[in-house]
């Protein structure tokens, strides 16, 4: 019986370590200072959206963000949206871009999506909300963003699901 309990104490003991080791490095809060985010490396995609190099962080979906990312759409705490029904995807070309960058998407006709463009500091440079359109055009015109990297941030929303990830603009 003593050997049990001396068991059941060892459980408990790894248990809670193994709670707090999951707790501590939990990647949603990988920046909660203020600090600027670095943004480096990108797609490189050329004028009709063929893929020059690829980096290997950009343009995914179901990303983990951390509080600041999660507040430039508002924390919905919706299910992931299911990924092996139809392709969901989106692509930003040319990459690097002057003055018009072009979005590509692939999704449900009934879904929508939003995105917003930031510098490293999360500072919004252009957004949009509920986009059904597939296609588009960004203007980058104005933007006095010349020589600097910015980030896409974007959400897919669909039935009662969405789908969330990120990439990064060269802007020339």
């Amino acid at each position: 019986m003593k050997r049990f309990q001396n068991s059941k104490h060892l459980y408990k003991y790894v248990s809670g370590i193994f709670l707090i080791f999951l707790f501590s490095c939990h990647p949603e809060e990988k920046n909660i200072s203020n600090d600027p985010y670095v943004f480096s490396g990108i797609s490189m995609k050329d004028e009709s959206g063929q893929d020059l190099s690829i980096d290997t962080n950009d343009w995914k979906l179901m990303e983990f963000w951390d509080k600041r990312e999660r507040a430039l759409f508002g924390d919905r705490g919706i299910l992931p949206c299911d990924t092996a029904q139809f392709y969901w995807a989106i692509s930003a070309y040319p990459n690097p871009a002057s003055a018009v960058l072009n979005l590509w998407v692939s999704k449900p006709d009934s879904a929508k999506y939003s995105y917003r463009l930031v510098d490293q500091n999360l500072r919004v440079i252009l957004s949009k909300d509920s986009v059904s359109e597939k296609n588009i055009s960004l203007n980058l015109t104005g933007l006095n963003a010349s020589d600097s990297i910015l980030r896409m941030y974007y959400i897919f929303i669909g039935d009662n699901c969405q789908l969330n990830g990120h990439g990064d603009i060269e802007i020339r």
